[in-house]
């Protein structure tokens, strides 16, 4: 298989992601359908599910579950085997845009500017953090005792939730007027990749000196006229340590080296706007979606 294109009769996929074993991909809409394919023969077995009223912001695939946020005012955990929902996390009033888990601790963030944390066996958030504008990114950082924040400001912030009133650190961006739209880790931890507004992809280096956290700012592609062009969407990075992606407005994929930023692969396989593009677990394939409505993997 070097490329496969399955259309799923959606106008607009939000998300598509490998499970943990690579044999399955699930894909997300704007109009709250998942479509759960079988990575080997994804244009002969797939079914389709409404599990959302509205949007489907994050999706992504644990080991035994998967995780989803949406515009609804919900996050779901969702028993993977069956596709059925084993814990709705009601958040109120904002809507759902990221979210994180490890272990049984799950991280929610909505546009309002609040980050839950909670407990996948107790129903209710066990504290929430605000931040007074609308969160784009929260991730875990190593362990379920540190996250890092970010949304339209041109601040990172990184909490230690064991004392959750105030952060720990936090940096600022060079440029007041930029924010990060979308961030990912390195498999070690070690390098934090990001999109910002401003069409530039910054590589953030993490430190850690007698248990402080420091971070030291490394921008790419910054100033370079191909950049402007790229207009790159969300990023994502592989788990072999090897490589990132993302893909772009007009339908480009890129695939890059993480070590250098140089790139690697570029298709331009999709007419429209690229929503998501993540990497199968173990083997060099990836999988890309977006407003095209279509669903491609390729290998590399």
């Amino acid at each position: 298989m070097k490329q496969a294109k399955i259309t799923l009769g959606i106008l607009e996929i939000t998300n598509c992601s490998f499970s943990p074993n690579g044999k399955i991909i699930g894909c997300t809409s704007s109009d709250g359908n998942l479509v759960i394919l079988n990575s080997r023969f994804p244009q002969k077995i797939y079914k389709k599910y409404k599990i959302h009223k509205d949007k489907i912001n994050r999706f992504f695939f644990g080991f035994r579950n998967f995780f989803t946020a949406s515009s609804d005012k919900t996050c779901g955990i969702w028993n993977t085997e069956i596709v059925k929902k084993i814990r709705n996390l009601d958040l109120v009033t904002g809507e759902g845009i990221e979210m994180d888990c490890i272990e049984h601790e799950v991280i929610t963030t909505t546009n309002l500017g609040s980050v839950g944390f909670w407990d996948q066996r107790i129903l209710h958030p066990l504290f929430w953090i605000n931040h007074g504008f609308p969160l784009l990114n929260a991730k875990f950082f190593k362990n379920s005792e540190k996250i890092i924040t970010s949304g339209v400001s041109s601040e990172i912030f990184l909490w230690d939730l064991r004392n959750f009133q105030k952060p720990f650190s936090f940096f600022s961006l060079k440029e007041k007027t930029n924010f990060i739209s979308s961030s990912c880790f390195s498999k070690d931890f070690l390098n934090f990749f990001c999109l910002n507004n401003n069409q530039t992809i910054s590589k953030w280096s993490f430190n850690f000196f007698n248990r402080n956290l420091k971070l030291k700012n490394r921008t790419f592609l910054e100033g370079e006229p191909l950049l402007i062009n790229l207009k790159p969407q969300k990023i994502s990075c592989d788990t072999s340590g090897n490589f990132f992606a993302f893909g772009n407005l007009n339908g480009t994929v890129f695939v890059n080296f993480q070590k250098n930023c140089k790139n690697f692969r570029k298709f331009k396989i999709h007419t429209h706007e690229i929503s998501e593009v993540n990497f199968h677990p173990t083997n060099r394939i990836i999988c890309s979606c977006g407003n095209d409505g279509k669903l491609i993997i390729n290998e590399l």
